[in-house]
């Protein structure tokens, strides 16, 4: 694909733009303006690869890739033997971005108009912490005449290392009808994937949703609160939402003990501010523009990090919003109902504790 060559002169003509739908003549040729200050020309191997995108943008060639291991990609990574197995795979695979869907919602957001859609990410074997959101916060419902419908996002398992739970994920969307799966090898580093192929989904199942929240199946949200919030925003910041609980000034962890290690031969340099991935909630007119976006930055094994680059790329600026709690509160409040409804995010708590929670919470003789 060939951008056109266009400028965008201000982020007050960009968010312009974003309103009008109007982004195919100005957003592409520019990325590289916008981004490619921010993000380090360094020896990293992603930062080579995303300038070497950023170079193809601003000679308007066309940026392909293609699926599968490359050889020739690995040998760049001089240290590339000693990366952990999950990490090895995620290089080898980076660039494999379309795979097939096994289960499908088509008519999710058919209905009247959703206002908000609850994306949660899970995994097959997940049935407890899913039913436990069914059954509270995550339950698909109308509030004040505003339609809140709720989808799980799965890949599969297919390591060999437990059961075939196949059979059992097509028996609770049949009964469920909530969740969306595609063929790939679910995994931490593939959550990134999963993010990307949830917003072709809602570019063509659910393009007219108000807003997404996308969160993880281990966290309690307060959807009244969320709801209450999201009515009481003017309606300029409903159109560029970006919000949960910001995190600045971050660093890539370099202990390769820690779920999220980065190699220094893989990335150098520091991320963008960026919403934990917990649970946040964006602009759901945003979306299509996301996975335009995202075509031209090249996968990044952290998720929220990844996320946080592509709404910069927008000029989107994450919200700081002090009632997501991503990082948990203080413990004696953990149990408490009246804390957890000033709030609108906390993570992470076990299914038990979220019915119990949310019966506490629904109490009418609760005194708060």
């Amino acid at each position: 694909m060939s951008p056109p060559a266009a400028t965008i002169s201000s982020v007050g003509i960009m968010k312009e733009n974003l309103a009008r739908n109007n982004l195919s003549e100005t957003l592409l040729p520019n990325l590289a303006l916008l981004l490619k200050k921010k993000i380090p020309a360094l020896n990293g191997y992603w930062n080579k690869k995303q300038h070497e995108i950023f170079r193809d943008l601003e000679r308007q060639a066309s940026v392909s890739t293609s699926c599968g291991v490359n050889q020739e990609t690995i040998s760049q990574i001089k240290d590339f033997h000693t990366y952990p197995e999950i990490y090895k795979q995620f290089v080898s695979y980076s660039d494999c971005r379309e795979f097939p869907m096994l289960i499908n919602q088509v008519n999710k957001c058919s209905e009247n108009h959703t206002f908000l859609l609850l994306a949660i990410k899970s995994v097959s074997k997940n049935f407890d912490k899913r039913q436990a959101l069914r059954e509270t916060w995550g339950r698909e419902m109308e509030y004040r005449g505003l339609q809140v419908r709720t989808v799980f996002l799965l890949g599969t398992e297919k390591d060999g290392s437990g059961p075939d739970l196949q059979p059992l994920v097509k028996f609770e969307s049949e009964l469920f009808h909530d969740i969306l799966q595609w063929d790939f090898q679910d995994s931490f580093l593939n959550l990134t994937l999963k993010d990307n192929l949830f917003l072709k989904w809602v570019t063509v199942h659910c393009p007219n949703v108000s807003f997404i929240f996308k969160g993880d199946d281990d966290v309690f949200t307060n959807t009244f609160g969320v709801l209450q919030y999201l009515e009481s925003i003017e309606q300029h910041r409903a159109k560029f939402l970006y919000m949960g609980h910001l995190v600045t000034e971050a660093s890539p962890f370099r202990d390769s003990r820690s779920k999220y290690y980065i190699p220094k031969s893989f990335y150098e340099g520091s991320y963008p501010p960026y919403v934990g991935g917990g649970g946040f909630v964006f602009s759901g007119s945003l979306a299509k523009w996301l996975y335009l976006i995202s075509q031209y930055i090249k996968f990044y094994p952290i998720d929220d990090v990844y996320t946080g680059l592509c709404f910069q790329a927008l000029q989107v600026v994450a919200q700081m919003n002090t009632e997501f709690q991503t990082f948990d509160i203080a413990e004696k409040e953990r149990d408490n109902p009246c804390t957890h409804k000033k709030l609108l995010l906390v993570h992470q708590r076990m299914p038990q504790q979220l019915l119990r929670l949310w019966r506490r919470m629904q109490d009418p003789s609760l005194k708060c």
